[in-house]
């Protein structure tokens, strides 16, 4: 359930936008600041508040990869997965993320740490 803090930041953003819509990315950056990610019901709340349907805005949310419908740690490290990076050397660095336990698409055990693989091009 969203807290009425957050609730109001919502609101405050959907007064800036000339449609409620028009602030679903904002919306979306205010609960995963507050929640770390946004979950399902996080959503639905969100979507309601901005008159979209959860589909529309789910749509939205897993589009853009700096936003997370999945738990993350207090810190998410992104690590280029492209060919270009795996020709450049990206294997020694996540062979560093590694030797420290720290696995692509994983958090660390105290939830401090999450290491995504991500596209950079």
């Amino acid at each position: 359930m969203l807290s009425e803090a957050v609730k109001r930041e919502i609101a405050a953003a959907v007064a800036e936008s000339p449609q409620p819509s028009g602030a679903a990315i904002d919306a979306l950056r205010i609960v995963q600041h507050h929640y770390r990610w946004i979950d399902d019901a996080h959503l639905r709340e969100t979507a309601a508040l901005l008159d979209m349907s959860v589909d529309e805005l789910d749509g939205i949310a897993t589009f853009y990869n700096q936003l997370f419908r999945r738990p993350v740690g207090r810190h998410v490290i992104q690590v280029c997965d492209s060919v270009m990076c795996w020709m450049l050397g990206q294997q020694a660095i996540l062979a560093q993320f590694d030797a420290l336990g720290l696995v692509p698409g994983q958090t660390s055990g105290n939830d401090r740490f999450t290491l995504l693989p991500v596209p950079c091009l």
